[in-house]
Parts: C-alpha cells; sequence; structure tokens
C-alpha cells in the first residue's frame, strides 16, 4: 500500500488501527503521531509536536495506547507524566494531562485500564506490575519475574530492566497481556470488582542471557547476550484477540535483522492458540482492525505498509 499524497511515514514504532484509520507512533523530528485513511490510502495530519512549550511533547515516550476512537494515551518519561491527545480535529488536537507520577518508584511504562486505574511496569522494589488509582496512588505490586539461571545475581530492578516487552489493554478494559521481546514471557492477567490482579494465563519459555550491571540503586542496566534470540517483537490485541509477532532470530552481529520477523501467533483471551498467520514479508509492527477482518503490517527496512486479509 502506497500513499497517494507524496507523503510517508518516518520512524516507526507503534501502529494502531481504528475506524479504518491507521495511529502511528511515527516520528520526524517535529512530531510523534500520523494518522492515514485506509481506505483513501491517504495520509491526513501529523500531529503531538515536539518542543518545550506548554502543548509540546518534550521528547520520546515510552507507552502509547488507544483510549477510544479520538483519543491516544502516551507516558513521557522526562516528565514522569501520562498524556491523552484527542485528534477528532485534526488542525487542532488537544493535549491532555492525565496522571503525574512523579517520585512514585521509577516508572517505564503506564497504561490507562480505565479512566480511575492504571498499570505501570518499571524499576520497583517488589512485583512486576504497579496498579495506581486516578490520584496516583499506589493501590499494588502484583506478581514476581520468571525464573531464570543465575537469577540470585539479579534485584528487582535489574530484572525490570531484562524483561521489558509490550503491555496492552483488551478494549472493554478487563484484561491485559504482556509479551516479553527478548524473552518467550507471555501472560494475560484480569483485573477484578475490586481492582485485583488476577493471572489467567502465562507461558514462560526461553529466557534470553543477561548480564547484570550497575548496584540496581544508583545505576541499572541488564546487557543482553548476542547471542540470545529475540522473541516478541511486536503484538496487538482486539475484543477477541491476541497476536504476537514472534522473531525467534539470533541478535548477532546484526541487530536489526532480529527485530523484524514473518511469523503472528494468533491468541485467545484465555491463552488458547487460534492459529499461526505466516508471510513472506519481514514486518516490524502490527496492527489489526477492530473487526479481526484485515492485519496491517509495516517495515521500517522497506518503508512499507501492507494489508493482509485474515480468514
Amino acid at each position: 500500500m502506497k500513499l497517494k499524497n507524496d507523503s510517508h511515514f518516518s520512524k516507526v514504532f507503534k501502529i494502531y488501527c481504528i475506524n479504518n484509520n491507521l495511529i502511528t507512533y511515527d516520528v520526524d523530528g517535529e512530531f510523534i503521531f500520523s494518522i492515514t485513511n485506509l481506505d483513501k490510502e491517504i495520509m491526513l495530519s501529523k500531529f503531538g509536536k515536539l518542543g518545550q512549550g506548554p502543548d509540546e511533547i518534550l521528547g520520546m515516550v515510552t507507552t502509547t495506547s488507544i483510549v477510544n476512537e479520538n483519543t491516544i494515551s502516551f507516558f513521557e518519561p522526562n516528565k514522569s507524566i501520562l498524556y491523552t491527545i484527542n485528534f477528532e480535529n485534526l488542525t487542532n488536537p488537544v493535549l491532555t494531562e492525565v496522571l503525574s507520577v512523579k517520585g512514585i518508584d521509577m516508572i517505564l511504562t503506564l497504561t490507562p485500564l480505565s479512566s480511575d486505574i492504571f498499570v505501570a511496569t518499571g524499576i520497583f522494589e517488589k512485583g512486576r506490575y504497579m496498579l495506581l488509582d486516578k490520584s496516583g496512588k499506589v493501590i499494588s505490586y502484583n506478581f514476581d519475574y520468571p525464573t531464570f539461571t543465575n537469577e540470585e545475581m539479579f534485584t528487582n530492578a535489574h530484572k525490570a530492566m531484562a524483561f521489558q516487552g509490550r503491555l496492552a489493554v483488551r478494549p472493554d478494559g478487563k484484561r491485559f497481556f504482556f509479551a516479553c521481546e527478548d524473552s518467550e514471557v507471555f501472560e494475560i492477567i484480569e483485573i477484578t470488582q475490586n481492582n485485583n490482579l488476577y493471572k489467567i494465563f502465562e507461558f514462560h519459555g526461553e529466557v534470553a542471557n543477561f548480564k547484570p550491571e550497575g548496584d540496581g540503586i544508583e545505576s541499572v542496566s541488564a546487557a543482553i547476550d548476542r547471542n540470545s534470540k529475540t522473541k516478541f517483537i511486536d503484538s496487538y490485541c482486539t475484543q477477541d484477540h491476541i497476536y504476537l509477532l514472534y522473531s525467534n532470530r539470533v541478535i548477532g552481529d546484526n541487530g536489526y535483522n532480529a527485530y523484524l520477523a514473518n511469523r503472528v501467533f494468533v491468541f485467545d483471551w484465555d491463552g488458547n492458540p487460534v492459529k499461526l498467520l505466516n508471510s513472506d514479508i519481514d514486518v516490524s509492527n502490527i496492527a489489526i482492525d477492530e473487526n479481526d477482518r484485515y492485519m496491517y503490517a509495516y517495515s521500517n527496512d522497506t518503508e512499507q505498509l501492507i494489508r493482509f486479509t485474515l480468514e
């Protein structure tokens, strides 16, 4: 699919499909989002202006999530603030501060489950998933990291750096999943009416080899062994299904190719496998329409947007 108005994507990190539009986390140095009409194959606008002004975004964001058909949320770690942008009026998108988490641990990602409850990942003394209310009060820390060889050498902070990936919320807000980028870790979690987290499904397979660096307090990182493989390099969900873009390629000396893939595992929200999708084209990002009829895929390598019909 080639855009017809001579516009183009820049550096794409994430794509979303909603109401026949493609919402793209698409950084070009001036803006970080774009919206494209998929029927007309025309990019309608770029929005989310970078800068230091009151309605501008200071830098790169770590989490993006579709809130509704006209709104996307994102977490800006430089300010420790979760924002939304309403793009219904493309000539005047509305930026809103939703939640400040300054001074609350070191949060890496922050995603709304609803207007009142939020889930975060980050460097915590205990647990993997933090639940917060709309005032920024911590409700709970939940679950431990997977077990792995030499884990006694890792603090919880080192584990947080090693087990990073994608977290996405089912459109009804009642469940979310996490899929790790460098290890075979896939989990489905439900939030109860009492704001407790219940793990519906978990798969812990091959874990990458990491070397902990720093003391886990003043400095922390987890260096991945170049002989390790990438796993779930991107993911997406609809109300009925979860889609995991699976690479399983050795990082080696050319790490870029390891973050491309041509296989998509499809699960239902109970963790049951539904089907395997294979493509003859390597891609880096996927999005699926609300009715699970089409899958859109993008490759930063070829700068191609591709549409697949799902049977």
